[in-house]
């Protein structure tokens, strides 16, 4: 059997559901030895492993009919389509793609990574590539549940896979961890940590609040921001102007983008790690998850799914409460020395390749 991955972005990319497809597409070669398994992105085409020569694609309709050509020559018996991508961007010309290609009989599994919390119109943009689907994986149980309501596919034919942490755990031992934390703090100092991409919605702006805080109780504290910040993001440039305004150049640290071995390492020496998500914590934040992973504090915002933690080493507040309430948790509520399980790429992988398999085999 054939069986397609379809992303827009993939390593190096920076995409949070092109590092989705990385992982599944590694865990569907690990757990299986007789399916071909090809995956399809902007700028590369694997077949088990290997990079078939492959000219850069594109999302639009010119870039949509190289794509079907491509699909054409390998000829899946089923097609797992990421969406959506930050490659995709706002083009139409991606429902134009699941529509032909449903045309042309090949099944379409698509997995979706945003739904219901995304505004109307890209609301209305995804259940045009639902109807054009065979069948749906969604990555939050809240998309099932709303898919359902809108009679869009019947139940057996939507199916949640939580998703897992796009990093592997650090190996870091005792030794090690103390030394990474030497470079940012003495030892009775504080280090507390964000990573992830930085728009409106990852609410960033509690973490300059909190270090106002800190830096008038004169803590022994440093906030490490690995990411990005750019000068021509108009946002962005309001965040540095934030920072310089609370006088927190030298406690508010930004790293730029690292590898995920980095990450990991770093994330395992915080003392506490802050998502100030505006719209709260849900299963499909990888961020949260990679930071659970690594069996350290995580402090994160209620959503209406969660109201109460999930996870024992997951702090949830009301998003709109006061950053004393952090402060708070941070002196009182920490929890050490405690593995977090989260899902698995392996446990990923035969959940999504049964399912696919099945689709392919089902009869109409």
């Amino acid at each position: 059997m054939k069986i397609l991955l379809i992303s827009g972005t993939y390593p190096p990319d920076k995409c949070g559901v092109g590092d989705y497809a990385s992982k599944l597409y590694d865990s569907l070669l690990n757990t299986n030895s007789c399916h071909d398994i090809y995956l399809l992105s902007s700028n590369r085409l694997l077949k088990n492993g290997e990079h078939i020569p492959l000219k850069s694609l594109s999302w639009n309709f010119f870039g949509i009919r190289q794509i079907i050509n491509i699909i054409k020559c390998i000829n899946p018996n089923v097609i797992n389509f990421q969406f959506p991508t930050i490659s995709y961007r706002f083009s139409i010309s991606v429902l134009y793609l699941t529509m032909r290609l449903k045309k042309l009989g090949f099944r379409t599994v698509t997995t979706l990574h945003e739904y219901s919390y995304s505004p109307k119109l890209a609301q209305i943009r995804t259940r045009f590539i639902v109807r054009s689907s065979y069948r749906v994986i969604v990555v939050d149980e809240q998309y099932k549940s709303d898919i359902l309501d809108l009679k869009l596919l019947k139940r057996q034919d939507v199916l949640f896979i939580p998703i897992g942490s796009n990093i592997e755990p650090s190996k870091l031992n005792i030794e090690g961890i103390q030394s990474l934390r030497g470079r940012y703090i003495s030892d009775d100092g504080m280090l507390i940590g964000y990573f992830g991409f930085i728009f409106p919605a990852k609410g960033v702006e509690s973490l300059i609040k909190l270090g106002e805080i800190l830096k008038k109780q004169k803590r022994n504290f440093k906030i490490i921001v690995a990411a990005e910040l750019n000068e021509k993001n108009a946002y962005h440039r309001s965040i540095l102007k934030m920072i310089t305004v609370s006088k927190l150049e030298k406690e508010l640290i930004l790293t730029g983008y690292l590898p995920s071995n980095e990450i990991a390492d770093l994330l395992k020496s915080m003392d506490v790690v802050i998502f100030p998500f505006t719209k709260g914590f849900s299963t499909k934040n990888g961020s949260v998850l990679a930071a659970l992973s690594q069996g350290i504090n995580v402090i994160s915002t209620k959503s209406e799914r969660f109201q109460n933690s999930p996870y024992e080493q997951l702090h949830l507040i009301d998003h709109y409460s006061s950053i004393e309430q952090i402060v708070d948790i941070i002196d009182h509520q920490l929890k050490y020395n405690v593995t977090q399980q989260v899902v698995t790429w392996e446990e990923i992988g035969d959940k999504t390749i049964n399912f696919l398999i099945n689709s392919a085999e089902n009869e109409l």
